[in-house]
């Protein structure tokens, strides 16, 4: 499902960018951003997008964000978490401490409204994630046969990435503009995640926008 409404964006995108005849005006975004991932982390970072008007209302996006931060859990919201060892046979006394950086790179179609001071935009993008996770688990081991323990792994993994979002820009001068919200719902599938196995992350966004002619 995932690859086809890729395929379709993509091939919707560059098909009006090839017939498109007016020149392309250029706006660059950068500011702050969170990223909010299961089972309930909150990651901090920035995000840097570049967009190109193709066509009227209809842009060009290029996004690129980077969050980092820690996530903790003593499962006893019922997740599950890969074995440890093989053959292990743990309980639930279990917690871990999780240091997470996750990197975005997506770009596909804009549709902005507004020529005075307010404006607001839809956009659409697909490309791939990347996360890299350090995890710190304690646990127990069967029938408290063993003395606590913790094990340190390290994870690293690509998966397709769906952004969906939007948000609104202030103007301030004829060359900057205040974006005081941006908000984008950003659906991964990694594989080191094995509960959920499909991600639904919410992205939020702040910052300065500058226009190049």
């Amino acid at each position: 499902m995932l690859r086809s409404i890729f395929a379709a964006l993509i091939v919707c995108t560059f098909a009006v960018a090839a017939s498109a005849q007016e020149p392309p005006r250029i706006e660059l975004f950068a500011g702050y951003s969170a990223l909010r991932v299961p089972p309930g982390a909150n990651l901090h970072g920035g995000q840097v997008s570049v967009t190109a008007r193709v066509w009227k209302s209809l842009w060009i996006e290029t996004a690129f964000s980077s969050h980092g931060g820690t996530a903790t859990d003593d499962f006893s919201n019922g997740l599950s978490f890969p074995p440890l060892l093989d053959g292990d046979s743990i309980l639930n006394k279990r917690s871990y401490t999780d240091e997470i950086r996750d990197h975005l790179f997506a770009a596909g179609p804009r549709i902005k409204s507004g020529t005075g001071r307010v404006s607001v935009f839809g956009h659409a993008l697909v490309g791939f994630a990347r996360s890299s996770e350090n995890a710190s688990i304690t646990a127990v081991c069967d029938q408290g046969l063993c003395e606590p323990f913790i094990v340190h792994r390290e994870y690293t993994d690509t998966s397709p990435a769906l952004v969906l979002g939007g948000g609104v820009d202030v103007r301030l001068t004829d060359r900057v503009s205040l974006r005081p919200i941006q908000a984008d719902y950003v659906l991964t599938q990694f594989a080191i995640t094995s509960n959920p196995p499909t991600q639904n992350n919410l992205r939020l966004s702040a910052g300065l926008v500058f226009r190049f002619k």
